[in-house]
């Protein structure tokens, strides 16, 4: 992959390093980060200041074709071939979770602008919307539909594997 500089046409950077064709590119909104993905499966995150590569991911097991940071710059969504949608911390260049659904190749990645949703388009013919924002509290809607403190005799009838933990504050006296 060869970086250019806009303004006067010249080459700034060679970035090697995929085996095979690279399909997927997206830039980090407000960074000089670059992710590449393509033909072997791997995601490669790039300086494109340096031309330097940071880090590679390792995850999806065929071509990938779709890369998109959220709007937020701390996920980045991948897709291609094995059909799973997958979100990287790509600080930390840990996988958050495996978005499934799709039915063949994943073609297509992108955020809303609030970064909350995630539309993947792909060869089954389907749109699908993710909701890939978790709430800051995701207890918060559970206690106030309640309306009470879950007490251990309530969580043990709802969540019997689970051993209990004070989610809700207690009400007021």
């Amino acid at each position: 992959m060869r970086v250019w500089d806009g303004g006067d046409g010249k080459k700034i950077h060679m970035l090697r390093a995929h085996a095979g064709p690279v399909y997927a590119l997206a830039f980090n909104p407000g960074s000089s980060r670059l992710a590449s993905g393509g033909y072997d499966s791997l995601i490669r995150l790039w300086d494109t200041g340096t031309g330097k590569e940071v880090t590679t991911l390792q995850g999806h097991t065929g071509t990938m074709y779709g890369l998109a940071f959220s709007p937020d710059n701390s996920r980045l969504a991948s897709a291609g071939e094995d059909i799973g949608v997958r979100l990287w911390d790509h600080a930390t260049g840990k996988q958050v979770t495996t978005l499934h659904g799709h039915t063949a190749a994943v073609y297509a990645v992108a955020f809303s602008a609030d970064g909350h949703r995630l539309v993947t388009g792909g060869a089954d013919n389907t749109t699908r919307a993710w909701e890939v924002s978790a709430p800051a509290d995701p207890f918060a809607g559970v206690c106030t539909l309640i309306t009470r403190p879950m007490d251990e005799g309530t969580w043990a009838r709802y969540l019997p594997d689970d051993p209990y933990e004070r989610v809700c504050p207690p009400s007021p006296a």
